[in-house]
């Protein structure tokens, strides 16, 4: 009996739409589905203050379905530097000086 590891049943999505509804949106940037937020928007926060940051966008499958989706993001400034968190609890990390989300969660089916 053979035993067969499939990942990824799911449709593949599309990033639609996308708006940010903070003044310094050219800090926050959309590349493919991966969202960079610019880790210079934290230098203007005094300590422990923090900066919302709202992103609404659409995923698009590829049979034109669409799921309106809305992503928060809180920075701050901290002793130890730059800090962010957010309701996306998948796949973040940090590049070129910007944290990085990926818009579109991944699933793995066995």
């Amino acid at each position: 009996m053979s035993l067969y590891l499939m990942a990824d049943f799911s449709p593949k999505y599309f990033i639609n739409d996308f708006k940010v509804n903070t003044s310094n949106r050219q800090n926050v940037h959309l590349k493919d589905n991966i969202i960079l937020i610019s880790k210079s928007l934290c230098s203007d926060l005094r300590p422990d203050e923090i900066k919302s940051i709202l992103v609404t966008y659409n995923l698009m499958d590829q049979y034109g379905s669409e799921l309106p989706q809305i992503a928060t993001f809180e920075l701050t400034n901290t002793q130890k530097g730059p800090e962010i968190f957010s309701s996306i609890t998948h796949q973040s990390f940090i590049n070129d000086n910007a944290f990085c989300f990926d818009l579109i969660p991944h699933v793995v089916s066995i």
